[in-house]
């Protein structure tokens, strides 16, 4: 997935809301109110989607199970108690021992708040899927190579390894899978990753002598702004590291570097690149992030957030035809219910929702693109590794 379901969520629920109406004073403070971007639930849809009729389709309340509040309990993020016959959600992840009133920690909310944002959560998604998938963005990169023994690098007493640069970095996320070492004796070398001038993380990788051996790497992820450094220190090697060729990634820089190891300032110190390799390979891929450039485009997808959910209520109307919409007003028959609301989901007309959803995607996607975000130019100056040049 390329975006934060759970970030999103959050930032979208101000974005469309009910308009306080007998049966809003159900839902939570998030779910009513005045609306960013002046759209509504249950104002400006099908006349059918009331407050009302939407949560006479929720499940009985009688139903949930839904456990008392302890403060010994470490609740995640959305876990849901009851203490003093009010029910809670919780706002964070590790919730221990944080009283139920501290806000920062818990918030005060409704089933009826609860069944309606996992509805919109599903929503959120489905309009997501349809304007973001459209145009995904991959890469598996294999930057890894057999070399021999007519190409072995000196020891110089030096940090040697890769600065790696994400193109659009804010957008891109880059997974390391697996790193290979190639190495003239048998050896375990411990790697440094470092963002900036920080340490990230560490972590030992092994080989067998003059063969090309992969280690696998899990959840190693270079992500934001800044410059990363993978690294490892010559001063351990026993024997000397292969040089080879192993080319580059269409979307990250991978850019060879080698300072003293007595460095600690890695921003100020790593001023140039070379073409050596050190007896190192990568197996990577990179995904787009694209969940800063959503949240501050949120109000972009306002129309589509409202037509899809009158699409997905109406098609919950349809699909439980026993149920009794507006029962006391009804002035038709079900049957005839049912083929108003077929045409409205499913019609070719051109005042149908269906057709006005197609409308609203097409300018959605026009609108945002994507690729464009995350890749913002052409990578035509990558390096490629050439023991020969």
């Amino acid at each position: 997935m390329n975006y934060d379901l759970s970030t999103i969520q959050t930032a979208f629920l101000p974005e469309l809301k009910f308009r306080p109406d007998n049966y809003s004073s159900l839902l939570d403070a998030e779910l009513v109110g005045v609306s960013n971007s002046g759209r509504y639930y249950n104002s400006g849809v099908n006349p059918l989607i009331t407050s009302k009729n939407v949560l006479s389709f929720m499940p009985l309340t009688s139903e949930w199970s839904v456990s008392a509040y302890s403060a010994g309990t470490t609740y995640s993020l959305g876990d849901l108690v009851i203490s003093g016959g009010l029910y809670y959600v919780s706002q964070q992840n590790t919730n221990l021992n944080h009283a139920i009133n501290l806000t920062a920690w818990w918030k005060v909310t409704t089933l009826q708040s609860v069944w309606i944002k996992n509805k919109l959560l599903g929503i959120f998604e489905t309009v997501l899927s349809k304007s973001i998938l459209a145009n995904p963005l991959f890469d598996h990169a294999k930057l890894y190579n057999n070399a021999d023994n007519s190409d072995l690098i000196v020891n110089a007493s030096k940090f040697v390894g890769f600065e790696i640069r994400p193109t659009g970095s804010q957008h891109l996320r880059v997974i390391l899978n697996r790193i290979s070492a190639q190495f003239s004796t048998a050896e375990m070398v411990t790697m440094y990753l470092y963002k900036q001038n920080t340490l990230v993380t560490s972590f030992d990788i092994t080989n067998t002598a003059k063969e090309l051996t992969f280690t696998d790497i899990t959840d190693l992820v270079i992500s934001g702004e800044g410059r990363w450094f993978l690294f490892y220190d010559q001063d351990q090697l026993t024997g000397q590291a292969y040089n080879s060729v192993i080319g580059s990634s269409k979307y990250v820089y991978i850019l060879p570097f080698e300072v003293p190891n007595t460095t600690t300032d890695f921003i100020n110190d790593v001023t140039a690149f070379g073409s050596n390799s050190y007896g190192l390979g990568l197996d990577l891929s990179v995904y787009a992030d694209l969940t800063p450039f959503i949240v501050a485009n949120k109000q972009m997808f306002s129309e589509c957030i409202q037509m899809q959910w009158q699409h997905d209520i109406l098609y919950m109307f349809l699909a439980n035809p026993d149920a009794m919409i507006n029962a006391n007003e009804r002035n038709m028959s079900r049957q005839t219910l049912q083929e108003m609301l077929l045409l409205e989901i499913h019609g070719d007309n051109k005042h149908s929702l269906a057709s006005q959803m197609e409308v609203a995607y097409h300018k959605l996607k026009r609108s945002l693109d994507f690729k464009e975000v995350a890749l913002p130019g052409e990578n035509n100056n990558l390096i490629t590794f050439n023991s020969f040049g």
